[in-house]
Formats: C-alpha cells, structure tokens, sequence
C-alpha cells in the first residue's frame, strides 16, 4: 500500500494514490493490467476503477445470461408478456469492459423497410452491470425484453395471436433484415457502441 494510500485509511482524506499494478483498488474495483502502457491507464471517478484502454460493449442477446451473435444469426421471436400487453419479444443483452458498473442502456431494434431505417424498439435504461469477477471490469446486463410492434408481427402458424387493424402492416419481422445495437455510457461519461444485422424467427420455444 503506497504512503497516500495508508493516510487516506487512517485520516478519511481523498487520495490520488493509484493501487499497483495487478492489484485491486482501494474500493475493490478493477485492476490495473501489469503490462498496461501508463498512456492507456484510465482512471474513472464514478467508481474508483483503474482501466486499461477505451471503453467497448458487445451486444447480444439471452434471457438469463449474455449470449454472443453473429451477423447474420438467427435470433429467435418469443410470445409471452411484455408489460401486460402479450405479443413477441426478441431478448437483448450486452456485455462490456472499461466502463463503471452504473450505466446508462440503449438497446435498439431497427429494420430496413422501403429503402429507410425504422425503429421497431429503443429505450435508455439506468442499470448495475453484473461483474462475474470484481478484479476485472468485464461486466454484462441481460434479459431486456424488446417489444416488436403489432405492425411487424410475424406470420405465427401456431397461434391465432391478433393486435388490430395495423397487424403485419408494414411485413412480418421474419421476413425483414433488422439492425440490433447497444449504447452504454457511464457516469464519467465514457461511451462505446455496437450493432450487428441479423433476422428473427420463430420456433424456437
């Protein structure tokens, strides 16, 4: 423990002190990379947390956990609840690194219909990230319910499942390449973003 490190227990006063590198902050937080290059070190305020590097975030998808996708991949449509309403849901998750674990969400859901972008699903969520290991900033967040809107419901054999009059009005979801993204930010203001094409179907539950 460095000397300014050692005064702050003692006194309660703040510190500039740094912990070492490979080793925990004083609040716990992420380490420090021993091979970090010291122009790559950030410190961030909201949290106490020492990174190495930028920011970054995946998005991806999983109901109970994060789970990665591919461009192009398959995402699956579930029914069930989504406020009370009923209707199809795509599940959207992210994962993230070098950023505090208090964070601003922005999960989209877009689809290119008649040469324009559409928005199907976009909401801000203030959120604690999960960290599996305290040492590290890698964190996720999963679970996030995405609505489809009526006027995209997909042709769905198995149920006779109806929202009004604009039903499927602008295609079924099935049948349209749709654009899933995340933007995270952290009370320090660090922000990263990602995005990948890919379809939804159904059969899946």
């Amino acid at each position: 423990m460095c000397a300014a490190a050692f005064a702050t227990l003692l006194l309660g006063a703040a510190s500039g002190c740094l912990p070492e590198r490979g080793e925990l902050d004083m609040a716990g937080g992420a380490t420090i990379a021993a091979d970090c290059p010291i122009a790559d070190e950030v410190v961030a305020e909201a949290c106490d947390d020492v990174y190495c590097g930028g920011a970054t975030v995946e998005v991806g998808t999983g109901g109970a956990d994060f789970e990665t996708v591919d461009e192009g991949e398959l995402l699956p449509l579930h029914f069930g609840s989504n406020g009370g309403a009923g209707g199809y849901h795509l599940f959207l998750s992210m994962e993230a690194e070098n950023l505090c674990p208090i964070l601003w969400l922005e999960p989209r859901i877009e689809a290119e219909v008649d040469g324009r972008m559409v928005t199907l699903y976009s909401q801000r969520l203030h959120v604690l990230a999960v960290r599996p290991d305290q040492r590290f900033s890698r964190q996720g967040y999963w679970g996030i319910r995405a609505p489809i809107p009526c006027a995209f419901w997909p042709d769905d054999p198995e149920r006779d499942a109806t929202c009004g009059e604009f039903q499927s009005r602008y295609g079924h979801i099935e049948d349209l390449d749709i654009r899933v993204s995340m933007t995270v930010e952290d009370h320090d203001g660090r922000v990263a973003q990602d995005s990948r094409w890919v379809n939804a179907g159904l059969g899946f539950d």
